[in-house]
Parts: structure tokens; sequence; C-alpha cells
């Protein structure tokens, strides 16, 4: 009884993923009887699973997933549901499955979902369904897991996970409730129209016309941090230059502003960071616009808006190694002048203003 409910999420997260579109009636029959067997005998097999079956080698691992069930969906591929154990993965990384014998495939997440949302990247504790690329229905079992070794992932966004931020200037969003949490103003609500980033600048527009100037620190849903809000969507954004006495249910939020990458020659979006002894910290990540050399000058743009000055000692690309300069798309390594691990975090930028 103790993972009835676990039972229940994935029969739910499988309807979701589904979908009930008319090309995928016939998979999605096929595949109904085979979820029915599998999921008749999922408590027991799970937990020989756990006890007695795969067991991952001693080390760190930056990554695991435990599968509870498989299924595939027509003209997507293999769709496998399970548990994050620990730490995060994202799509276009690589990663490892490891059979019940022993065995261990490699391959790659091509798309992850949530309660029918697709998501950039999951986390320890989240129910999910994770697409996994050349993988066959017979390749994966419930107990199988997927992990990937601390330090030796490749946590890169590919091109196509990218978000191309849009011209949203006069993209609305309708407060329904406002609050303080951690210092900051939250608004939650819906969005009216367009599309909301984060670093966007907007006014709130109350009834009697009065407006306040502010900016969007941060978007969220289901209390996951996003890359961007469209039309339609349910979530809450974090602000600064308004506070929550300063909202009312039935005021907006309007978009004045292109996003603030515009400003900038040089934009470094951080995925981690490593500190290597002899050669000091290094921030991996990948280039979103602009390029930068050995020796340049850089801000380091925290989430929150603090804001700290270095130069690049060394950069390493993904693909070539030790090089003199990244641009654009490049996945990279940066090593940063006078900056500590706890200096940096996933979310922060290196950029390099655009001289006025």
């Amino acid at each position: 009884m103790k993972r009835n409910w676990k039972l229940w999420i994935l029969l739910l997260t499988m309807c979701f993923l589904t979908g009930c579109a008319a090309e995928k009636e016939e998979a999605d029959a096929e595949n109904k009887g085979d979820v029915t067997t599998n999921t008749s005998a999922a408590p027991e097999e799970s937990g020989e699973s756990e006890e007695s079956g795969v067991e991952l080698p001693e080390g760190e691992y930056s990554f695991v997933f435990l599968v509870e069930d498989k299924f595939v969906i027509t003209g997507e591929g293999l769709v496998a549901t399970g548990l994050v154990e620990s730490g995060k993965i994202g799509v276009g990384d690589k990663v490892i499955l490891l059979k019940a014998d022993g065995t261990q495939i490699e391959t790659k997440v091509n798309k992850l979902e949530m309660f029918r949302k697709e998501l950039d990247e999951i986390v320890e504790g989240d129910y999910a369904g994770v697409y996994l690329e050349g993988m066959e229905r017979e390749d994966v079992e419930a107990g199988d897991k997927l992990f990937v070794v601390a330090g030796e992932e490749e946590s890169f966004l590919t091109e196509d996970t990218k978000v191309l931020r849009e011209d949203n200037i006069g993209s609305t969003f309708v407060i329904e409730d406002h609050y303080t949490k951690d210092e900051y103003a939250y608004a939650s609500g819906t969005v009216e129209s367009g599309i909301i980033y984060p670093d966007d600048d907007v006014i709130l527009v109350k009834a009697d016309g009065t407006e306040i100037k502010g900016s969007v620190i941060r978007l969220e849903q289901f209390n996951r941090e996003v890359k961007e809000l469209a039309e339609g969507e349910i979530a809450a954004i974090v602000l600064s230059g308004i506070i929550s006495s300063d909202m009312e249910r039935g005021d907006k939020l309007v978009v004045v502003s292109k996003p603030k990458e515009d400003n900038y020659t040089f934009v470094f979006d951080v995925e981690g960071s490593f500190d290597l002894s002899e050669k000091g910290l290094v921030v991996v990540g990948k280039v979103e616009a602009g390029e930068a050399a050995v020796g340049d000058a850089v801000v380091l743009l925290k989430a929150d808006g603090t804001q700290k000055e270095t130069i690049i000692n060394a950069l390493e690309s993904a693909s070539d190694g030790e090089v003199e300069k990244i641009s654009e798309g490049d996945a990279a390594g940066v090593y940063l002048e006078g900056i500590t691990k706890e200096d940096i975090g996933e979310g922060d930028k290196l950029v390099i203003y655009a001289e006025e």
C-alpha cells in the first residue's frame, strides 16, 4: 500500500504524455495492454529492483533516475517514467542506462515532461517522463537506472532547447494574488497575452490608471523556475521595484522593454562550476550571444541582479580544447580571475555590456 500513490501518479503521467491525438490511438491501444500488465505488478517489481536488482557501482553521481515503467509514443520514441533519486538532468544531456545484469547503454535525453508540461530539466524528487534517444521498448525494464557520473557529464543545452527571445513589448499578465517571500514581491496570475521572460522591464498598471515601474527577476510554475511564460499560462512572477502592497487583484503587469540581453555584446549562460586545484575555478555553460576572448573583462551577473567584475584567464571549448575565444553557440569552460565557487551558481550569466 505504501507505493500506491506512485502507481496513481504513474498512470496519470502516462495519460498526460500519450494524449488523445487521433494518430496515436492505435499506439495507445497497443500500449494500454502492456501498461496494464506492467503496472499491476509494479510495486513488487520496483521493490525487488531496489533491493536485489540494479545497484550503481561505487562512485559519485550527478544524476540518478529509477525507471518504474516505459512505453512508446509513435513518432517520439521511448519514454521512461519514474523518479529522480538525486541530482538533475537537462534536455540534450547524455546519460547511461544501467541494466540489472550490469549492461550499460549510452543514450541522450531528447525531451522531459512532468504532468503534461514540457521542461528543460528535472531535479531530485521529480516524477517525470524521460524521452530517450535510440532506445527500443525491450531495452528498458522497471528497476533499471539512468545515471550520470559526477564531473563527466556534458550539461550543455542543444540549439533546439535554446530559448529564442521574441520582441515581446506589450505582453500582459493579470494579477490574481500577491505576496512577499524571501524579501521579494510575488505576483501570481495568468499571462493574458504575449510572452514574458526573466529580466523584462514591466509596469504595474492599476485600476485607477496609476503606473509603477519594475522588472522581472524570476518566473515560477509549481515552485520551479522557468525560462518563459506564454499566453494562457498560470504562474508566479518575482518582481523588483514593485512591492506586494503596491498590487491588487485585477491589476496588470505590462512588458515595456525588450529583454536586457539586447544591451550586451556577449552573453554566457552559466550551467555549473568546478574547482580544479591547479587551474582554479572553471565555469561551464554555453554562449548565448556574441563572443569573448582570453583577457576580456566581463561582468558576473547574478540571478538576483548582483554584479561582479572579473577577467577571463583561459577558455576551453567542449569540442576543441583550449582556445583563445568563444562565440555564439559554443559550449565551453571559462576560467575567471578572483571568482570562487560560492560566488557563482546555475542561472547566472557572464556578460559584456555594449558601449553607450
